[in-house]
């Protein structure tokens, strides 16, 4: 059965999942798929982030490490796998629902092995008395959406921003949220205790086999239905993110408003999904801007690297370059991963010509957005609100929260992690504005925890259609009026540059880029953690503080050791529990009886792909002049060598 909206293969539900292996012929290949989920357990990856794993079949179960495979089949092992671990997702679901049955909505993205990979799901939730409503191609913030509405769970299938071989699922529950930290790690314990049990695997052949093709035929049929409505459905949840409101009359108001303002400014918004799940053109064209699209056709269209890095947007740069030249007023270029969460843009310079500011910059915008909004509504209360982001999200974030006394928590990486800071402050009776990982491009809030573009949208919105925000800006870091003509006809084009280059300057690692990449040497962390630390004081941080003191004048310097483990700030030399949190060393500077947290260096293993180190530095200013941007940029390579120098040295050492 082929798919309309896509054009994409849903599958055949006359085909079983398990064709060569019969009910009396299964058991004697259970050895050999044991064998094989093994393998396959050895080099996934299952953590709070999500299960990953490279399911294409173009090296078998034998070799899974073929990144860029395209193969649309997975095997027998795989299989087994996926069964196990949505059965166990099943269990989850009945156990946290009071309905005898259940209904989880389940979606893919684009890549080549979801619809497989969903039909084993689909097959395993049937068998365990699930209802299943099927929407197929959907971004994962859809899937969210529609699921806290009208379901007990969703199971998506994708591997986010990792390369195209990959594949793995986001689970999640009533809430919209992929499952908190806590209930991931039990589950994972749960699900893999089973992997290699015979008796559970011998049940999974025969129950899969078994689940009536009808029923498989009719949920296939439905996925348009569902599809309208999960549509629907998602589309007031962005109309209620974007106007502040969820009151349908308002809402409607404040958006005819918007529109006519947006389309008398004749405004256009490019949109880059790269062949992946997300589309959101008929909906940014209901507020007024006109659309280009590139990279359009689904699946067909993956054109460059999946993850939405500078590199990724080089096809974005040069379409919006031709626009400029013909004429258009195009303000942002949006690049986005295949699931549709995670988001790269391209800005207008003062040149009119386009800029990458990075994912760190972006989400800072998300910020100063919020922020100002709350400002702009007059209430804006010293320590009333909050902000939560990751551990290696930029240094900016403490500078723009100390201009507006905002509560600023850190937290370990991860969508988890920050979503469960995000409650921490809320209990503390602190209203908690945004959260996000500016390290890799995701913004949400406690309302809908789960990365959300949508938000980067309003930000745009927001600050072309309300001039005042950028008053209110300009007046809290006492910048001279010199803003009354970015909202001009000739100047709307480059208001995000203009806004972004009167903040304090920062430079921050790319983590999405080779530079952020580091190829890390099978050793025990709790090893390497410990060695850094010993390493620091005497070997590394003499180095720096020199280089720290060219552009820190007037004061003196310090730093700090700080270990990040879910939602936990463990400060201090040596302050760990479970060694798998994030590894950061913060610079300070002291002057006037203040303390300024200047930059940091910092580390972690990837949660999402196998043996990859992610690794980088932060620097930032509280002075903006172009000096100190240019001292910045040099002194930043600097240290950001210094600091990959020292991890192969202990590395060695090891």
């Amino acid at each position: 059965m082929l798919d309309k909206k896509t054009g994409l293969e849903i599958g055949n539900p006359d085909v079983l999942p398990f064709s060569d292996l019969n009910k009396v012929g299964a058991h004697p290949a259970v050895p050999r798929l044991i064998s094989n989920i093994r393998k396959r357990k050895e080099f996934g990856i299952a953590s709070i982030s999500g299960i990953r794993q490279v399911f294409d079949t173009t090296n078998g179960d034998n070799k899974p490490d073929f990144f860029e495979g395209t193969s649309t089949s997975i095997t027998e092992a795989a299989k087994v796998y996926i069964a196990i671990i949505t059965k166990n997702f099943a269990d989850l679901v009945k156990n946290q629902s009071s309905k005898k049955k259940p209904v989880v909505v389940v979606g893919i993205d684009t890549r080549h092995t979801g619809p497989a990979i969903a039909n084993v799901a689909i097959r395993t939730l049937i068998w365990c008395n699930v209802d299943v409503k099927y929407i197929f191609v959907s971004s994962i913030t859809r899937i969210a959406a529609y699921s806290r509405k009208i379901a007990d769970g969703f199971l998506y299938t994708s591997a986010s921003h990792n390369p195209r071989g990959y594949n793995g699922l986001k689970l999640g529950l009533s809430d919209g949220r992929v499952l908190s930290a806590g209930l991931a790690q039990s589950f994972i314990e749960k699900y893999e205790s089973e992997l290699t049990n015979p008796a559970v695997i011998r049940d999974i052949i025969v129950g899969l086999n078994d689940v009536s093709s009808q029923r498989i035929e009719n949920i296939f049929k439905n996925i348009s239905v569902f599809g309208e409505e999960s549509e629907k459905i998602y589309s007031e949840l962005c109309d209620s993110i974007i106007t502040g409101s969820k009151d349908t009359q308002e809402v409607k108001r404040i958006k005819d408003d918007i529109k006519s303002k947006i389309s008398f400014m004749k405004l256009w918004i490019g949109l880059d999904p790269n062949g992946g799940a997300r589309r959101d053109k008929e909906y940014l064209e209901s507020w007024g801007f006109k659309i280009v699209q590139i990279n359009s056709e689904y699946r067909k269209d993956m054109n460059h690297q999946l993850a939405p890095t500078s590199d990724a947007t080089k096809q974005a740069q040069e379409e919006l370059s031709r626009m400029i030249t013909s004429g258009k007023k195009i303000i942002a270029f949006f690049v986005f991963d295949t699931d549709g969460d995670r988001k790269n843009l391209v800005l207008v310079d003062k040149d009119g010509s386009p800029f990458v500011p990075g994912v760190q910059k972006i989400f800072a915008l998300d910020v100063l957005t919020s922020i100002l909004d709350i400002a702009d509504k007059g209430k804006l209360v010293d320590g009333k609100y909050g902000i939560v982001a990751n551990d290696a999200s930029s240094s900016l974030m403490e500078r723009i929260c100390s201009i507006f006394n905002i509560v600023l928590k850190r937290t370990d990486t991860g969508e988890a992690a920050v979503a469960g800071g995000g409650e921490i402050l809320s209990k503390q009776d602190i209203e908690v504005l945004l959260m996000g990982e500016a390290s890799n491009g995701g913004t949400f809030t406690l309302d809908f925890m789960i990365r959300e573009p949508i938000h980067t949208i309003r930000t745009i919105i927001n600050l072309i259609t309300r001039p005042n925000l950028v008053k209110i800006l300009m007046k809290k870091i006492n910048t001279s009026d010199n803003y009354d003509n970015w909202h001009s006809p000739p100047n709307i084009q480059s208001i995000f540059y203009n806004i972004l280059n009167t903040l304090p300057p920062s430079i921050d690692t790319d983590f999405f880029t080779k530079e952020g990449e580091y190829r890390a040497k099978p050793i025990d962390q709790r090893r390497f953690k410990q060695s850094f630390d010993d390493y620091f004081p005497a070997n590394l941080w003499p180095k720096i503080k020199k280089e720290l003191s060219g552009i820190y004048e007037g004061g003196s310097l310090s730093y700090e050791f700080t270990n990040y483990e879910g939602t936990e700030e463990l400060r201090g030399r040596g302050n760990r529990k479970t060694q798998i949190g994030g590894y950061k060393i913060e610079f300070f500077l002291h002057e006037k009886n203040l303390k300024h947290l200047i930059g940091w260096i910092w580390f972690r293993l990837s949660l999402t792909e196998k043996g990859l180190m992610r690794r980088g530095v932060s620097l930032s200013h509280i002075q903006s002049d172009p000096r100190t941007k240019q001292l910045l940029e040099k002194k930043y390579k600097i240290i950001y060598n210094l600091f990959t120098n020292a991890i192969k040295e202990i590395e060695a050492l090891l």
